[in-house]
């Protein structure tokens, strides 16, 4: 079994060991009976969005949702019961079974063909890959007819970073493979998603921000310990070489992440530093790095809004309150 990091460690400024140890882990660890295939494929079919993503046609969504449609093929009865109104089991992602997630899903959800498709949450884990605190998700997602989809990433491997300037796995690419596989599963909109991540899923919410814009109705970044900056230097440090590491041609799409709904959370108290390295740019602790990547968005013109939580340390399930009243507003 791959070792569990003893810390919530973050990369650190420079991206230090984003390829240390790139050997995934698979699933057959204490999680093996818990990963069932809902959909028994295992054609590797990628989400294909990223072909969408660079047409200039602003009719992308309405093709992508088209394409999902028409690939929409939910369980049969007995697997239903797996995979209808609650808490799923996790699933194993049929473009690569080393990674898998889970499902929660409202009452209000039907596989019936032509019914609406729902709303759809991503909640990003920290370093420790704990996701129990999204449970308190439930009912907001029973509240407001919103589905929420909980990826696990392995640990040690640095997903937070989505990808290496060197190579290896695209992680970002990954979350898209989840994506198209629930809007081919379930009746929930993955053209365009809401994201959240905590810690190093705060890493992970606001680099993906940056690199698929497109794919975000919203995106709640939680006390990141590593910022990509704004500027010119090299990924994760910076996005001046995204058109290489992503391939987005131009860079960084300022306008569609312009139009995304933007919330940077942490607590007042979260001011350790011994995970986190060092960035005497964007500040030492989580409190000054949340408040700096707050003022670079607001300076490339995005309305972000920033919370700090009184009297809360690095503590993921104190701030989601915050999360679910900003989501709560919004939906």
């Amino acid at each position: 079994m791959p070792r569990l990091d003893a810390a919530d460690t973050d990369t650190d400024a420079n991206g230090n060991g984003l390829n240390a140890g790139m050997e995934l882990e698979t699933n057959a660890d204490s999680e093996a009976d818990s990963t069932t295939h809902l959909d028994g494929r295992r054609d590797g079919r990628r989400d294909g969005v990223a072909e969408y993503e660079k047409e200039a046609d602003s009719d992308w969504e309405a093709a992508y949702e088209r394409e999902v449609e028409a690939a929409y093929a939910p369980p049969d009865t007995a697997a239903q019961s797996l995979a209808g109104a609650g808490a799923t089991p996790f699933v194993a992602c049929t473009a690569d079974p080393r990674f898998a997630f889970a499902m929660y899903i409202p009452a209000a959800h039907s596989f019936a063909l032509g019914t609406p498709r729902l709303p759809l949450l991503v909640a990003v884990h920290g370093a420790r890959r704990d996701t129990s605190a999204f449970g308190a998700l439930h009912a907001l997602c029973e509240r407001r007819g919103l589905a929420l989809l909980v990826p696990r990433f392995p640990a040690g491997h640095h997903y937070q970073a989505l990808a290496s300037a060197h190579g290896g796995v695209r992680f970002d690419e990954v979350l898209l493979a989840m994506l198209g596989q629930a809007g081919r599963t379930w009746r929930v909109a993955t053209a365009r998603v809401w994201l959240h991540g905590f810690s190093a899923g705060g890493q992970f919410a606001h680099r993906f921000l940056y690199v698929h814009a497109r794919r975000l109705r919203g995106v709640a970044v939680g006390a990141p310990g590593g910022v990509t900056r704004v500027t010119g230097e090299g990924w994760p440090v910076g996005v001046g070489d995204v058109h290489r590491v992503f391939g987005l041609g131009e860079g960084v799409d300022w306008a569609a992440v312009r139009r995304v709904e933007v919330l940077v959370v942490v607590g007042e108290r979260d001011t350790e530093t011994g995970t986190i390295g060092r960035d005497e740019v964007a500040g030492r602790t989580r409190v000054e790095r949340a408040r700096f990547l707050h003022a670079a968005l607001v300076g490339r013109g995005v309305g972000a809004v920033l919370e700090v939580v009184a009297g809360v340390g690095h503590d993921g399930a104190r701030c989601l309150p915050a999360v679910e009243a900003w989501l709560a507003a919004l939906l």
